[in-house]
């Protein structure tokens, strides 16, 4: 598809030049300098004689791959196509009538993305004749088959163009409009060539005006997409239309920065005319260093001549020389620059130079009819004439720019003729508005009052409306301090609870009984003589007492510390009974005891219940206790299984039960606790269930939690 002016023929901004506008100031001598920025929107790339050469050799080669006897088809379709484009800046009537031919082959063959195409083509050639009407109609063409196709890139491309159209003919309104939604395509579709291009043509828009705070964010935009793909000449482009709008702010430092940046860029990619524009442009930053500024603007001219020496900006370029000459000899301050070359010793060669330059200037402004070029030069040598003592000379260049000022700003005359004839209108009608004045005082101060009534109705509404606001705040702010009184309360009935419900679990792991029978243990084995055994039962239980105290000052403690302390209860209960029953403790491989997290004190009541009502009830030789920690989809599960009494049994049942509750209150504390775990991390992971074993053999008691991990709760899905 086919960008029209958008595509690689053309530069994406191009500053014609910054002229310095001059004003005698008889009285002391002084010339001012004002700095103009004129702006063009997308100005085509100066062409050559070689490169119209290569052109054309290159349709000659596409034409001999065409064959008119052949039946079209897509490839030839393609064929003409390149061959338009190839002539759009050749020869405009050629291109039109290959784009007609070819349109007319695409929809004969039924190839809508080359009807498109070709009607994006049309609206190309058109615009280039500033034909805007047929160019959108074309163009809109289309981007109605676009839509059609679904071709995304297409239709940025055909909203670029359409945008451009509008800013051409003064619409920017529906110009950006057109812009934006390019844009959005091409930001949806990742197309950076296209997004840094629309990027560069807002900030344009933007400039134009006057608005820099925006112009500068969209070039930055573009300056750093077109760094991302790596693009020199958008590099380089977007880099000055910066430099410009920081220059425009007189942020003369941050300008110059951009400027030799661009330049630099410009350099490597041997790019004259860009490298021509930058010049300029550092030529007026540096607008207090003459010596500088010339410096720059001979660079400048030296490459516009390469180029296009007939070009506006090459003229612009030249009568900037020889303004800055003539601000040297008006404010005569040759001495405060280094002697050189740029800057003759005396006065009278300053004059001279001035003269040359603005000559050269006026004449070639004169054979390329650049009207408003001529006025203003002409004006400048009026008034370096002028100072010069030359009255004559000042004079006829003095009527020269006011005859072209007349008649570029004609329209301006007729409007101030229009407005003396307003005020001799006025004048006749006066006495009449004499006699009416009254009426209309009197008029104003029924306005006055009902203004004043309006004021104070709307005051008093605003005021109402504020209270009632003010009134609704409090209310909110009162019933959010209610809620946060609430939350607080319930936050500590639940600490509460909790720590009784700890409490209850140490006491339940410590009951006397336990202690006892512990010690009675140890008295026997030491009366027995048994002292290594008595010595490893001492070992263990105060092994146990550390870790429960410890533990019992944590809401989490490392599941290895309590594994070791479940481990050790066990054990000691195993040894005050003679060893009656085998027990053993199963970890899954996948679980880290050393990170995660158990609420300590929460399963020992269920070993403790599962020995002295399971195992220790019924003498069974192959008595046996299982404790296995397991990862499950939901979280974790601590499994307490024995082969002892089963809950079950019809002579066992209540008196097992009766017991539990009059001996231990640890069934009690655990389904409490795992309540109020629930309740504190909002969740229905943790869980507690008890039951007969497989074939009603034993007890199975199961408790699943949550993973804790360094006191963060993270539930599996």
């Amino acid at each position: 598809m086919i960008l029209g002016i958008f595509m690689c023929y053309f530069d994406i901004i191009h500053l014609i030049a910054a002229r310095i506008d001059f004003i005698m100031k008889i009285n002391n001598y002084k010339l001012i300098g004002k700095t103009i920025l004129l702006f063009i929107i997308i100005v085509m790339m100066p062409k050559n004689i070689w490169a119209q050469k290569q052109g054309l050799a290159a349709i000659d080669s596409m034409n001999n791959l065409l064959k008119p006897s052949q039946k079209p088809d897509t490839a030839q379709v393609k064929i003409i196509y390149r061959i338009a484009a190839a002539y759009r800046n050749i020869d405009t009537d050629s291109s039109l009538k290959y784009t007609k031919t070819g349109l007319e082959n695409a929809q004969k063959i039924g190839w809508k993305k080359g009807i498109s195409a070709f009607y994006d083509m049309l609206g190309s050639i058109h615009s280039s004749q500033s034909e805007y009407d047929k160019a959108l109609f074309y163009y809109n063409k289309s981007l109605k088959i676009i839509y059609e196709i679904d071709y995304p890139r297409g239709e940025a491309s055909c909203l670029i163009n359409i945008a451009v159209v509008y800013e051409n003919i003064g619409k920017r309104t529906e110009a950006l409009s057109n812009y934006f939604k390019a844009l959005k395509i091409t930001q949806k579709i990742n197309y950076d060539p296209y997004t840094a291009l629309i990027y560069g043509n807002i900030a344009n828009i933007y400039i134009t005006q006057k608005n820099h705070k925006l112009a500068l964010d969209y070039a930055f935009k573009s300056y750093e997409t077109y760094k991302k793909i790596k693009d020199g000449h958008g590099i380089a482009q977007s880099g000055y239309i910066i430099a410009t709008v920081y220059f425009s702010n007189n942020e003369l430092k941050s300008a110059s920065s951009f400027a030799l940046k661009s330049l630099t860029i410009f350099r490597e990619l041997d790019e004259k005319v860009g490298q021509a524009n930058v010049l300029g442009l550092l030529a007026v930053i540096n607008d207090e260093d003459k010596d500088k500024k010339l410096t720059y603007l001979f660079q400048s001219q030296k490459l516009h001549n390469e180029t296009n020496p007939n070009s506006s900006s090459s003229i612009t370029n030249t009568g900037n020389i020889g303004g800055t000459y003539a601000d040297i000899y008006i404010n005569k301050t040759k001495d405060k620059f280094k002697k050189n070359n740029e800057i003759p010793n005396d006065y009278d060669s300053i004059y001279n130079r001035a003269i040359f330059y603005l000559t050269k200037a006026v004449n070639t402004s004169k054979e390329a009819g650049e009207q408003d070029n001529i006025s203003y030069f002409s004006d400048n040598l009026a008034t370096l004439q002028e100072h010069k003592g030359d009255y004559k000379n000042a004079l006829i260049n003095l009527k020269i720019s006011k005859k072209i000022d007349d008649s570029l700003y004609s329209q301006e005359s007729k409007n101030q003729i229009a407005t003396l004839e307003a005020q001799f209108a006025f004048q006749k009608k006066e006495d009449q508005y004499k006699q009416q004045q009254e009426l209309a005082k009197v008029r104003t101060q029924q306005i006055y009052l009902f203004a004043g009534l309006a004021i104070v109705l709307i005051s008093s509404i605003l005021l109402y409306l504020l209270n009632r606001s003010n009134i609704k705040q409090l209310r909110l702010k009162n019933q959010i301090l209610r809620k946060e009184a609430e939350e607080q309360t319930k936050e500590l009935l639940h600490q509460s609870r909790l720590l009784e419900s700890e409490l209850k679990a140490i006491r339940s792991q410590m009951n006397p009984h336990f202690i006892f029978n512990v010690l009675n243990s140890i008295e026997s084995y030491i009366m027995d003589n048994d002292k290594r055994t008595a010595a490893r039962l001492v070992q263990k239980f105060a092994s146990l007492s550390r870790l429960i105290l410890e533990n019992s000052t944590k809401s989490l403690v490392t599941a290895a510390k309590e594994w070791k302390a479940l481990t050790l209860y066990t054990e000691l209960e195993a040894m005050r009974y003679n060893h009656v029953f085998s027990f053993n403790f199963i970890v899954d491989e996948q679980l880290q005891l050393k990170t995660l997290l158990l609420p300590p004190m929460l399963i020992q009541p269920l070993i403790e219940n599962a020995i002295l009502h399971g195992l220790i009830e019924e003498n069974k030789p192959d008595a046996h206790l299982e404790v296995q920690l397991k990862s499950t989809v939901s979280g974790i599960c601590i499994t307490v299984t024995d082969n002892g009494l089963g809950i079950h049994k019809p002579k066992m049942v209540k008196e097992k039960f009766d017991s539990v509750k009059e001996k231990s209150i640890g069934i009690e504390s655990i389904r409490e606790r795992i309540e109020i775990i629930n309740q504190q991390y909002h969740t229905t992971t943790a869980s507690f269930t008890i039951g007969p074993g497989k074939d009603d053999v034993g007890t199975v008691a199961i408790v699943c939690l949550p993973v804790y991990y360094n006191n963060d709760i993270i539930v599996k899905n």
